[in-house]
């Protein structure tokens, strides 16, 4: 399977899970093509001054890998400060939230896979 760029559906959404400013979604995937193993993979721009709010996961983990900007990520109420080439894990069970610190677009990319026993 092949999808092209032009393809991949964008999501806006403004002030996500509590956070700050518009946060742009591109899904390189959606659920049912997780075959029942997660439902995201995807690009998120966070915009200077923007944020995720501080959110849990249940029965799933959330991974991010910074491929531009910087920023600070919350993990488990802990600011960590992130920067390119930085991967993040949220497990199940844990919280976690983002907030762009930079002068340019914090840019990840975004993995939410099913959690297994």
């Amino acid at each position: 399977m092949i999808t092209r760029g032009e393809t991949h559906h964008v999501d806006l959404n403004k002030n996500m899970r509590g956070g700050e400013g518009t946060i742009k979604i591109t899904h390189f995937m959606n659920k049912e093509d997780a075959e029942g193993h997660g439902r995201l993979f995807a690009k998120i721009e966070i915009p200077v001054g923007g944020s995720i709010g501080v959110h849990d996961h249940q029965g799933e983990f959330e991974t991010f890998y910074i491929i531009g900007g910087e920023g600070i990520i919350v993990d488990n109420g802990e600011e960590v400060k992130v920067n390119v080439g930085d991967f993040h894990k949220c497990a199940s069970g844990s919280s976690h939230g983002v907030i762009n610190t930079g002068s340019e677009p914090l840019v990840m990319i975004a993995l939410i896979m099913s959690a297994q026993a």
